[in-house]
């Protein structure tokens, strides 16, 4: 079969994830070890099916999937707690700001890395079969971001930008997986929100002068910005990027 990234005939992976196993840390009901999974429409926790993660079948080959993988064990160094005695070249500065929004800037974060990594999971929740991502269709930038992903070029900032926020409020349930929403951001901009554990990306795939993402995405100066949302402020935000509320 061909893989979906190189092009090529060859054997391929029968157990891809298509969200990096470690952005599953904590997610899983003690004693059956199921996954959490959130209702989007009453926001009320449900225990999923899944016992080790959503993963898919015959889209990478080997050498793909480890291509891919690179990017993943970066970001779960750098971002998460990875591999053991890692030394961390990123640095976060917090950022004080309003209405329980707060500004986490990463500093020292590989702009290739970061962007390639985030890339990486929409791409590859384009081409699964799974129930969680069926509302993700690329289009025509499918190919686009497959070249990107596969020549390790991610282009310049406002393509394909994204924002990554995180909400450690645990009066709403936002510790859960939720399928993948597609919406139009601003009214203007085809977008994806998906939600693992805390932790939001919000994806605008498509070309247009639609800049309201442009300021969270990535630099080239290896900056990121992360925002941080507590009380009133996630809840509403929550509830609009799961589809409860409206931009």
């Amino acid at each position: 079969m061909k893989c979906k990234l190189c092009l090529k005939e060859k054997p391929l992976c029968k157990k891809s994830h298509i969200v990096p196993r470690f952005l599953y840390k904590g997610m899983f009901y003690k004693g059956d070890n199921t996954l959490i999974k959130l209702n989007p429409i009453t926001l009320e926790k449900e225990r999923g099916k899944i016992r080790t993660g959503i993963y898919d079948k015959d889209i990478l080959c080997e050498s793909c999937e480890n291509h891919i993988g690179k990017f993943e064990d970066y970001i779960s160094n750098e971002l998460f707690e990875g591999t053991k005695n890692y030394s961390k070249k990123s640095s976060i500065t917090p950022i004080v700001g309003n209405n329980n929004l707060h500004k986490n800037l990463i500093k020292g974060l590989d702009y290739n890395h970061i962007k390639l990594f985030c890339l990486s999971i929409i791409w590859k929740a384009h081409h699964s079969k799974h129930e969680f991502f069926q509302n993700v269709d690329l289009g025509k930038y499918e190919s686009q971001i497959r070249d990107m992903i596969l020549n390790i070029d991610p282009k310049e900032e406002n393509i394909f930008p994204f924002a990554w926020f995180y909400y450690p409020e645990k009066k709403i349930s936002t510790k859960a997986l939720v399928p993948v929403r597609k919406f139009r951001l601003n009214n203007i901009s085809i977008s994806y929100n998906l939600h693992i554990n805390h932790h939001s990306i919000v994806y605008k795939i498509s070309k247009d002068n639609n800049s309201s993402l442009d300021e969270f995405s990535p630099k080239k100066d290896n900056t990121f910005p992360i925002y941080s949302l507590q009380g009133k402020t996630a809840k509403t935000h929550f509830e609009k990027l799961v589809g409860l509320k409206y931009f």
